[in-house]
């Protein structure tokens, strides 16, 4: 049967804390001598031993008197010390049941005196004892006690101690960063295994209590050194980003002082150092490119939408928010009345399902303006595939699309403009003899109820041939006479059409340059414009409001509101009307443009004034302008281009005579005969062709007057006029203008003029 000491020494519990001090078969060590030597002196005992009990056996760390390193622990004294809470003592081993017969006792020369001081943990477990032993029987004094236990709580701090330090150089070992510590002369003291690879070093032993400056490419002149001595003198923490050439790596080093110097912990950076540099090169792109860049978080899509956490400063200039006032923001504040709800969706669901996207989206800038941008959103994910952001790459489409809506608009009013031409050209021939039939019978018909029904149908014709030479002016542009003509003059009927027409309602007022130059134009062509902007601005304000008409020179390099083609950069006198009505809301803005359309009451208008407009200013090479004023109502402008040479166009009038010879140049067969039976009246020698080819044939060589529709399209009409022109200096060209019925008066008016009888 074990006696009590074996099996307390054999509990598990106290053998794990005694090989937690990793203490037993290590060398002596003249820090544990020290202690012997003092308990053998003070106590004035031939043996001190230090010991440590296994398992099985007591080893003894340090010794005086013994010769020996351990025993078993069968024959240990120690084994009953250890069963005490702190001092142990045998005065006299003969006499005692517990080791009378132990053979350490019995033996000769045997130990007589036993006197051990316990060493126990912090949590109880006694591991060994500080012990004194003589071959006699012998008593301590209670000073010498005292100074036993005292010697053995010692040995307890420093093996505490030494755990700490075994922990702690266990932690650092274990550190992957960069550890050591230097004293004043930059010594190496201690340092961990990243230490020795990062100082180029095998092993511990190799670098311990090297100089610093005697590593590989670390002199006095390198910047940790540098930094090492700065933190020496100054005594404050420091970092430092450095290359160590001992191993090619670039660290980051924190740099604390000490009582010893200095403490080091340093990281490698090497491959983060590479990856900053990418990174702050990517960035330096991403500030640069002129697209928009915008970084959001991947969480709240269903919420209040993801934050944004990162814009370039191209999204600052053209949103004209910073980046501070959109971080944490969602991207749906920029969206607005006329964001597509449905390409909002698309992407949205393309998002929560992790997919790319590339869409066209209108947003609102801080200051209101609309831009449009095409962005493609790409979803970010982490090393497990996660979603963790969404980067969106967007461009300014802006001008592009309003070049898109330009171009649709131009082709769609090109489009109706040739089909209102078209349609315009087959009522002019059906009104055409009509109204040279009245004209006929005019001068035929006495009575005043058939001259007042010839009137009606005149009126009724003429009437229908205004709207038609609207809708031709749209369609194909208008010549005319041109002039120069004061501004002044042109406006001047202006308040008498304002206050005649809206009962004085409209509050009119003019605002012009000083010192205005003249205009090339038709004056009647200019006041048409003019006269129908401030109808249609009066008109806007049924209740009465305000209109300012304001002329000036402008100089007009590009135009992204004109209402049709692209306006040539250049000087132009702009008419302005301003009214205070309600304004033209968005869908009509482009329809109020088109043949035909009007808001008004059917019958109350016939939906060419605009198109009427726009055919005079494309004809005078101009342009309309239109745009909402801040405080509510419409800016519409008329621009007529100013030049500095003016080209007049009045030419010698040619006169014939009376037995000039006449030739009528048409495909219409109903104006041909038309024009015959007139002609004949007048007892005009009159010869019908059906084309200008046909006039090679027998051409007089007298004075001969040829009649021809304006514009006529037959193949090679014009070039053979020309030439005839050439071969017959006398020949007289009229035209029958195109643009509406024929007005026989006027045309035998103008025969009549041309053809005078002989001298």
């Amino acid at each position: 049967m074990k006696e009590e000491g074996i099996l307390y020494c054999e509990n598990q519990e106290r053998l794990l804390a005694l090989y937690r001090y990793d203490i037993l078969d290590t060398p002596r060590e003249e820090l544990f001598d020290e202690f012997t030597r003092m308990a053998s002196a003070v106590c004035g005992m031939p043996i001190a031993v230090l010991n440590f009990l296994d398992r099985d056996r007591q080893w003894f760390k340090s010794e005086i008197g013994l010769g020996i390193r351990e025993t078993p622990l069968d024959v240990s004294i120690c084994q009953y010390a250890v069963l005490e809470h702190d001092l142990f003592i045998i005065e006299d081993t003969l006499n005692d049941e517990r080791t009378r017969n132990n053979p350490v006792v019995t033996a000769r020369n045997g130990l007589r005196f036993y006197a051990g001081a316990v060493l126990r943990t912090d949590e109880g477990h006694a591991i060994g004892t500080l012990c004194v032993l003589d071959h006699h029987p012998r008593v301590l004094t209670p000073e010498q006690k005292e100074l036993l236990l005292y010697l053995a709580r010692q040995i307890m701090n420093r093996l505490d101690l030494h755990l700490e330090k075994k922990r702690f150089a266990n932690a650092v070992n274990s550190f992957t960063e960069t550890f050591f510590t230097l004293n004043h002369s930059l010594r190496l003291i201690h340092l961990n295994a990243a230490a020795v690879k990062a100082l180029g070093g095998s092993d511990v032993v190799n670098l311990k209590g090297a100089l610093l400056t005697d590593l590989t490419g670390i002199d006095e002149g390198h910047l940790f050194v540098s930094t090492c001595r700065e933190v020496l003198n100054r005594e404050e923490i420091r970092s430092v980003e450095c290359e160590f050439p001992t191993n090619g790596r670039w660290m980051e080093a924190v740099l604390y002082p000490s009582a010893e110097g200095l403490t080091v912990c340093a990281k490698d950076i090497t491959d983060t150092r590479a990856a900053r540099q990418r990174l702050h090169l990517l960035e330096a792109c991403v500030q640069a490119l002129n697209d928009l860049v915008v970084i959001t978080r991947a969480e709240s899509l269903d919420g209040p939408g993801p934050e944004i956490i990162y814009v370039n400063p191209a999204f600052e200039q053209l949103s004209g928010y910073s980046q501070e006032e959109v971080l944490g923001k969602s991207p749906r504040f920029l969206q607005g009345a006329k964001t597509d709800r449905k390409t909002l969706d698309r992407i949205h669901a393309a998002l929560f399902k992790g997919e790319s996207i590339r869409e066209e989206v209108l947003n609102y800038a801080k200051d209101g303006q609309e831009y449009w941008l095409e962005m493609e959103i790409q979803p970010v994910r982490n090393a497990a595939g996660v979603i963790t952001n969404f980067i969106s790459v967007e461009r300014d489409v802006t001008e592009r699309k309003r070049m898109q809506h330009r171009m649709l608009r131009t082709h769609r009013l090109e489009g109706l403009g040739a089909l209102a031409g078209g349609m315009a050209h087959e009522l002019n021939n059906m009104l055409g003899p009509m109204l040279m039939a009245a004209n006929f019978l005019e001068e035929t018909v006495t009575d005043s109820q058939g001259r007042e029904l010839l009137g009606m149908i005149e009126n009724g014709v003429d009437n229908a041939a205004k709207v038609i030479r609207r809708v031709l002016a749209y369609a194909r542009g208008i010549g005319g006479r041109r002039v120069e003509h004061s501004p002044a003059d042109l406006v001047a009927d202006l308040p008498l059409l304002v206050s005649e027409s809206f009962d004085h309602r409209i509050h009119y007022q003019l605002e012009a340059e000083p010192d205005l130059p003249m205009l090339w134009g038709d004056e009647e062509q200019i006041e048409s414009v003019l006269d129908q902007l401030a109808h249609n601005a009066c008109a806007a304000m049924p209740e009465g409001g305000d209109l300012t008409l304001s002329i000036q020179v402008e100089d007009v390099r590009e135009q992204d509101d004109v209402l049709h083609e692209p306006v040539t950069p250049g000087m132009y006198m702009v008419f302005t009307f301003s009214d205070t009505g309600p304004g033209v809301p968005e869908a009509l803005r482009d329809k109020i443009f088109e043949p035909f359309f009007t808001t008004r009451p059917f019958g109350t208008a016939s939906g060419m004034g605009l198109p009427f407009v726009l055919g005079i200013l494309r004809g005078h090479g101009g342009f309309l302008r239109m745009s909402e004023r801040p405080a509510g109502g419409v800016l519409m402008s008329a621009g007529f281009p100013l030049f500095d040479r003016i080209q007049k166009d009045d030419e010698p009038r040619q006169t014939f005579p009376a037995n000039a010879k006449v030739f009528i140049v048409m495909s219409d067969t109903r104006i041909r005969r038309m024009l015959l039976a007139v002609l004949e009246q007048e007892k005009v020698q009159v010869r019908l062709c059906d084309t200008p080819d046909s006039l090679f044939g027998d051409f007089p060589d007298g004075p001969a007057v040829v009649i021809t529709e304006k514009n006529e399209k037959h193949p090679g009409g014009s070039e053979c006029l020309d030439t005839l022109s050439v071969r017959h200096p006398r020949l007289l060209c009229l035209t029958v203008p195109s643009e509406g019925p024929v007005d026989m008066k006027s045309l035998l008016l103008g025969i009549r003029n041309h053809i005078r009888p002989p001298s």
